[in-house]
C-alpha cells in the first residue's frame, strides 16, 4: 500500500509551529543562569514538578530531589511549570523568609477566587495581604491555649469511644488500617469542637461527615487534576470556574453551618466552641473584651473594617473541620506506625502514660497530657520523619536581595514563587544524623537547642504558623495516649517497612495504608 507524501509546505509549517511551541515552553529556562545562581534543570511544559504532576512521586520527594541536587548551595532556582521559583535550603535564609523578613514573603503561593470557591477562598492559608491579616486577628483569639483547654473533655469522651469502637470490631489482635480509624477519631473530636455536634463517624463509618471528608481529600485521578489545575495553573482554573470545594462539600457545610446556628439563635445557646466565636464575629463584627484582641488594637476589630458575612463563618468553619482531622489523622496514625515498629519506644512512652494517669486517679486529663513529655518527643520525632505538610510554599512579595555564590547579588522579583521543602530538610542528616531511624530522644531540650531552630517546622514557622497546632497536638497525642493505655501495637504482615509515599496523595501518605493490629492488654 503506499503511502501518502506529505506536502513539504505543510512539513515546513508543522515544524515551524513545533519550534514555537518548544521555544514557548523553555523561554524562560535561561532566567536563573542569566543571574548567576545555581538552578535545576527543568523539563518543558511541568519545569522540575514532572513527577509530581504525572504522580510517579510524591510532591515531597520531588522536592527532596532537588534539595539534593543543589548541595552546597544555600538556595537554587527550581521552575514551577514555565515560571522561575526559589527553593531555599538554608536555615538562616529559612529564617529570613518566615519570620525575620517576613514583611517581604507574607504570601502563600497559593491562588485562588474566593466568588468561585467561597470556603477554599476564604481560608486563612491562601487569603494575602490586609484581607489574611484581619481574619487571622479575628480567628487567632479562638484558639489560644485557654480556649481550647475546655475542649479536653469532649476529646476525652471520643477517645473510650475510640477503645470501645476497637473491642466491637472483632477481637484482640485484629488488624486496622490505621489512618482510617484515626480520621474517624479525629472527625469526630473536629465535629464536637468546631460545630458543637455529633459526627458519628467512630459507630459509623459511612456516616455523612466521613463522607465529606473522603470526598474532599481522597484522591482520584480528576480529582487530583482538578487540584493541580487550582493550586499550579490559576488562570485556567478562573477560566474554567474551578474550586477546591466541590459544590456538594460546599452545600454540606453551609446546611450544617446554618442549621447549627439557627438551632443555638432560636434556643438561646451560647457554647465555648470554634462556630461559637465565628457567629460572635458575625453578629457583632468585633470582639469586645482585652482578652480575645489578643493584644490587638481594638480599632482593627470595628465593624466597618471587619465585616464578617455568613461566607466567612461557613469558610472558616470548614477550615477548622478540614485542616483539624486530616492533617491530625494522618500525624497521628504516623506516631502509632513508629511505635508498633519501635517496641521498645512504645514500652518507654506506655509507662509514662501509665505512670501520669495513676497520678491523675486513672483519669485522662488536659494538665496530664502536658505531663506526658517523653509522648511529645515522639509525635515531634514522627512529625519529622512523617510531616503531613511536605513543602511550604510561599511568594515573594516585594524586591528582595540576595548574594550569589560567585560574591555578587541580584534582586528576588516581586511575584517569584518561594519553596521551602521541609520533608528534606526534616531528613537532611547533617542536621539529624541517621534521619531514617526513629529516635525521640532527638527532642530532648537539650537536643532542640543544640540544632538550629529551623530544621524543624511541620507547622511552619512565623506569623503565618499554623493556628490550629495546639489544637491538633492536643487532640493526636490524647488519641495515642488512650490507645497506649489500652493496647499493645504490634506490626502484622501488612504493615509496610520501610512506608513507600502514595504519589497520589499531597498530604503525606503511605502507599497501601497503615495497618497493624492492637492487642487488649493484658496487664491492666
Amino acid at each position: 500500500m503506499e503511502i501518502p507524501s506529505l506536502d513539504p509546505w505543510w512539513a515546513i509549517v508543522i515544524l515551524a509551529l513545533g519550534g514555537l511551541l518548544y521555544l514557548y515552553l523553555t523561554w524562560s529556562h535561561d532566567y536563573w543562569k542569566k543571574r548567576g545562581v545555581p538552578y535545576v534543570k527543568p523539563l518543558p511544559l511541568f519545569g522540575n514538578l514532572t513527577d509530581s504532576m504525572l504522580m510517579r512521586k510524591q510532591l515531597g520527594e520531588v522536592y527532596e530531589d532537588m534539595y539534593w541536587k543543589l548541595d552546597g548551595y544555600k538556595y537554587g532556582g527550581i521552575f514551577k511549570f514555565g515560571q522561575p521559583a526559589l527553593l531555599v535550603r538554608d536555615p538562616d535564609l529559612i529564617k529570613t523568609v518566615l519570620v525575620k523578613d517576613f514583611v517581604s514573603f507574607h504570601d502563600n503561593d497559593v491562588e485562588t477566587n474566593v466568588d468561585q470557591d467561597p470556603m477554599f477562598g476564604r481560608n486563612p492559608f491562601v487569603l494575602k495581604g490586609e484581607r489574611w491579616k484581619k481574619t487571622r486577628s479575628q480567628v487567632t483569639p479562638a484558639l489560644s491555649q485557654g480556649k481550647i483547654k475546655p475542649y479536653f473533655p469532649l476529646i476525652a469522651e471520643l477517645c473510650e469511644e475510640m477503645k470501645q469502637c476497637i473491642e466491637k470490631t472483632g477481637p484482640s489482635g485484629t488488624e486496622f488500617e490505621i489512618k482510617e480509624l484515626c480520621a474517624r477519631f479525629t472527625t469526630d473530636v473536629v465535629a464536637s469542637c468546631a460545630f458543637g455536634i455529633r459526627g458519628n463517624a467512630l459507630q459509623d463509618p459511612d456516616c455523612e461527615f466521613r463522607r465529606i471528608g473522603r470526598d474532599m481529600l481522597e484522591p482520584s485521578f480528576w480529582k487530583n487534576v482538578r487540584l493541580m489545575i487550582v493550586l499550579f495553573i490559576p488562570r485556567l482554573a478562573r477560566f474554567l470556574r474551578l474550586g477546591v470545594a466541590t459544590p456538594k462539600v460546599q452545600e454540606f457545610f453551609r446546611r450544617i453551618t446554618r442549621e447549627v446556628t439557627k438551632y443555638r439563635e432560636q434556643n438561646n445557646i451560647t457554647r465555648s466552641d470554634y462556630l461559637q466565636h465565628l457567629i460572635t464575629l458575625k453578629a457583632k463584627g468585633t470582639i469586645a473584651d482585652d482578652d480575645t484582641t489578643n493584644g490587638h488594637d481594638p480599632k482593627e476589630f470595628a465593624p466597618e473594617k471587619n465585616i464578617f458575612t455568613e461566607d466567612d463563618v461557613i469558610g472558616q468553619a470548614t477550615t477548622f473541620f478540614v485542616d483539624g482531622f486530616e492533617t491530625s489523622s494522618a500525624s497521628m496514625a504516623f506516631t502509632l506506625y513508629c511505635l508498633a515498629t519501635n517496641p521498645d519506644v512504645q514500652t518507654k512512652v506506655r509507662q509514662e502514660v501509665d505512670d501520669v494517669l495513676k497520678k491523675h486517679s486513672g483519669q485522662f486529663t488536659y494538665d496530664g497530657l502536658q505531663e506526658m513529655t517523653y509522648l511529645d518527643m515522639v509525635v515531634n520525632e514522627s512529625l519529622r520523619m512523617y510531616p503531613p505538610a511536605v513543602v511550604l510554599l510561599k511568594k515573594c512579595v516585594k524586591p528582595f536581595r540576595l548574594e550569589t555564590p560567585s560574591g555578587g547579588s541580584f534582586e528576588l522579583e516581586a511575584g517569584t514563587p518561594v519553596a521551602v521543602p521541609l520533608y528534606a530538610i526534616h531528613r537532611d542528616p547533617q542536621h539529624y544524623p541517621d534521619p531514617m531511624r526513629f529516635d525521640p530522644e532527638r527532642f530532648t531540650e537539650e537536643n532542640k537547642k543544640a540544632r538550629h531552630r529551623q530544621t524543624f517546622f511541620p507547622f511552619g514557622d512565623g506569623p503565618r504558623m499554623c493556628l490550629g497546632y495546639r489544637f491538633a497536638m492536643m487532640m493526636t497525642k490524647a488519641g495515642i495516649a488512650s490507645l497506649l493505655s489500652n493496647f499493645e501495637l504490634r506490626s502484622c504482615g501488612r504493615t509496610p517497612v520501610p512506608i513507600v509515599p502514595d504519589p497520589i496523595y499531597f498530604i503525606l501518605s503511605s502507599k497501601g495504608g497503615l495497618w497493624m493490629q492492637l492487642v487488649k492488654r493484658t496487664d491492666k
